[in-house]
């Protein structure tokens, strides 16, 4: 018999647990991925936690932000530029605007360490 209750309470415990998870996710705002008793600690591509809720990142192409107008990751085919100053002219500092890569105008760490080793070999041979 306290085998057969044992196995009951826990289902009635599973069953709890579940329910109380469900509702935690229901009340998860609106595009964010990580929520912690109603909470969000993390948002969705393209948005930023502020106030419990998911505020869009305000430069075009971002993917990432960490703040209001500070994007830390673009899209694929585009790179961060910094000014002081976001798109509508407020001050700030560290607004990461996402602009276009440009061909070979637009370096990118790894095609760096290579024009950088070519140049390297190039004197080493011209010496």
């Amino acid at each position: 018999m306290t085998a057969m209750f044992r196995r009951v309470a826990l289902l009635v415990l599973v069953v709890a647990l579940v329910a109380a998870s469900a509702a935690r996710a229901a009340s998860c705002p609106e595009n964010c991925g990580a929520c912690v008793f109603g909470r969000c600690i993390t948002c969705k591509n393209g948005y930023y936690v502020r106030n419990n809720t998911c505020t869009p990142c305000e430069a075009a192409h971002c993917v990432f932000c960490s703040a209001v107008g500070m994007c830390t990751e673009c899209e694929k085919g585009f790179h961060i530029t910094y000014t002081n100053q976001t798109a509508n002219g407020t001050d700030v500092n560290l607004w990461g605007i996402c602009r276009p890569i440009n061909g070979a105008a637009f370096l990118t760490t790894h095609n760096m360490v290579a024009v950088m080793l070519a140049a390297v070999a190039y004197l080493a041979l011209a010496a």
